[in-house]
């Protein structure tokens, strides 16, 4: 009598214990879910941003997890226990905001800005005499274009 009783508990709560399971959503674009607690693991699938995971077993630094598509073991950095945020702008109407913003800086703009100068003010200080460009830029490229054959001919042994 007391089993009988007792299972029925057991089955009565059940539904509830199934219910409140924990699950974890997806944050990063794609989650790579692992066979195995680790990166060099094979894998078992891929899951996509927002997708809801249910929670099996919590691990050093990784969760297991299965959903209809898959199960396996995801990074604790790829998940969260709430659902990821809308994209959303700043800037009312504006939808697309690439079209609007530049898309990259040139090599030489790169290499100017970190030398702090513009072109117009490299120019300037050139034709000053202040400082010669030309000749820096040309002996980054001697310094780029010298092989590690070759420094170890001009230096003399054990000078290294």
């Amino acid at each position: 009598m007391r089993k009988t009783v007792l299972c029925l508990v057991v089955a009565a709560l059940f539904p509830f214990a199934a219910a409140s399971a924990e699950s974890v959503y997806v944050q990063s674009a794609k989650a790579r879910v692992m066979k195995e607690p680790n990166f060099t693991s094979a894998e078992s699938g891929i899951a996509k941003r927002g997708d809801k995971l249910l929670v099996v077993e919590k691990g050093n630094g990784w969760t297991k997890v299965s959903s209809e598509k898959n199960s396996g073991w995801v990074n604790v950095l790829c998940i969260s226990d709430s659902p990821p945020l809308d994209n959303s702008g700043i800037m009312k109407g504006a939808k697309d905001i690439s079209s609007m913003s530049r898309r990259r800086a040139s090599a030489v703009t790169s290499a100017a800005a970190s030398r702090g100068l513009t072109e117009a003010e490299r120019k300037r200080l050139s034709e000053g005499g202040a400082l010669d460009y030309k000749s820096l830029m040309w002996a980054e490229n001697v310094a780029y274009s010298v092989t590690e054959k070759e420094i170890d001919e001009f230096i003399p042994p054990g000078a290294r």
